[in-house]
């Protein structure tokens, strides 16, 4: 989806994904290991990753956006995306830091905050649910941090079993009281 939603806090910006972006999250994407709880989809070529991106310009229903530290790294340091949007909900995911400079310093955590609210704020949603594997540590205490709270289980396509986790307005806001701080803009800058 082609939009113009920005979000801002502190150090880390959400920005449109760009064509510029997409060799970064191909990169990213590639690496086995980092990302061996997501749904499997092999090594993808510089064509395959082009396409999706066309196909992702058409798509209404996801909003993808590039993260970006502005402070130290001043760079695109990873993804993340609103998606099956419809009506007042949507899912929340395919969330991504992908350059190891920028492990640990809380990016992931204000990121997913950030992507929420554009979702509350701007996209008029409701609730907004995910699916997180048990044995991925990092980015399930991240999601229960901000917020979100089990509902349910299913079996994960990589094995295991995933939470079904969802969260609402009230509750980011009342999780993360430095949300209503977020700067909004629809500008086309970095």
């Amino acid at each position: 989806m082609d939009h113009n939603y920005f979000a801002q806090y502190g150090n880390v910006l959400l920005r449109p994904l760009c064509h510029d972006d997409i060799e970064y999250l191909r990169h990213w994407r590639n690496n086995l290991e980092e990302t061996r709880f997501l749904r499997p989809i092999g090594i993808i070529s510089p064509e395959k990753q082009e396409q999706w991106f066309q196909n992702y310009l058409l798509d209404p229903r996801e909003i993808t956006f590039a993260i970006v530290e502005t402070k130290e790294l001043k760079r695109i340091v990873g993804s993340v995306s609103i998606y099956e949007i419809e009506d007042d909900r949507a899912e929340f995911g395919k969330i991504r830091v992908g350059d190891p400079a920028a492990h640990g310093k809380g990016i992931g955590r204000t990121a997913t905050v950030l992507a929420l609210a554009v979702g509350f704020e701007r996209l008029g949603l409701q609730k907004i649910t995910a699916c997180v594997h048990r044995e991925n540590i990092a980015a399930r205490s991240n999601d229960l941090r901000v917020g979100f709270r089990i509902v349910g289980e299913q079996a994960s396509v990589v094995g295991g079993y995933e939470d079904v986790i969802e969260i609402d307005r009230d509750t980011l806001y009342a999780v993360n009281g430095y949300a209503k701080e977020i700067k909004f803009g629809d500008r086309k800058e970095d």
